[in-house]
């Protein structure tokens, strides 16, 4: 029996997936569980649309995603906070204050949760920044004040 897959099925598929299974298995697992619904000529062309606009989204992102890497790679941010004599801050330069610099000087609005490190020496580091499937460094100058 052919069904439409509707949720990650182990062994089995991912959503929009049209498999073969036992009749068995879809009316007493797949169907009441909401993980299938039956396949259909207007269901699958329906599908076959989603995916199209799917891919098309995913382009999109991509494209975008490729300009905003450029645009960070070229950014420097520099940040002044109290330090020890042997550099070491008696803070840190935390992801969000990273995200609030970024959003407030250079327009690029981000997640502190897409951007990893945060910064306890005085010195050049490099911020990583993930967006989407692609990962875009930013230059971080932190001086002691």
């Amino acid at each position: 029996m052919k069904v439409i897959l509707t949720a990650n099925v182990q062994n089995l598929g991912k959503p929009t997936d049209i498999v073969n299974v036992k009749k068995g298995y879809a009316r007493n697992w797949l169907f009441p569980e909401g993980l299938a619904v039956p396949h259909s000529v207007a269901m699958e062309a329906e599908i076959t649309a989603m995916n199209a606009q799917r891919q098309k989204e995913r382009e999109e992102i991509l494209a975008n995603a490729t300009h905003y890497a450029d645009q960070l790679a070229k950014i420097e941010l520099n940040f002044t906070a109290k330090a020890s004599e042997k550099g070491v801050l008696f803070g840190a330069i935390s992801t969000e204050m990273i995200a609030n610099e970024l959003a407030e000087h250079h327009q690029i609005s981000l997640d502190a949760g897409d951007i990893t490190g945060n910064f306890k020496k005085v010195g050049t580091h490099s911020a990583k920044v993930k967006l989407g499937d692609q990962v875009a460094e930013v230059k971080v100058k932190v001086v002691a004040e």
